[in-house]
């Protein structure tokens, strides 16, 4: 099975009956500190709600677009492109990560 094979065999875990909510809410208090420890968003000063930063808003834009780039010819689909390589997006590098 391919999710096995991507994840390494193990399964997706699903909740016990009754707690979906309990997880939903677990994985979504997780969602905005993960993505702050990575660079991808900031902490609103209210301290409520969280904002992408210039770094997570590039990386979100270019994987969105990615597969329409490769739709159309202009990235080969088995390469990681370089920013290079796809027109009007010159001088900025999807891998801001290091």
């Amino acid at each position: 099975m391919l999710v096995q094979e991507k994840i390494g065999g193990s399964r997706p875990e699903l909740p016990s009956q009754g707690q979906e909510l309990n997880e939903l809410k677990r994985r979504l208090e997780r969602y905005g500190p993960r993505q702050q420890e990575r660079g991808y968003m900031h902490l609103e000063a209210d301290g409520q709600s969280y904002r992408l930063t210039w770094k997570g808003a590039i990386l979100g834009a270019w994987r969105f677009h990615l597969a329409d780039f490769r739709s159309a010819g202009l990235v080969d689909a088995k390469s990681k492109p370089s920013a290079a390589e796809v027109p009007g997006i010159r001088g900025i590098s999807p891998d801001l990560d290091g």
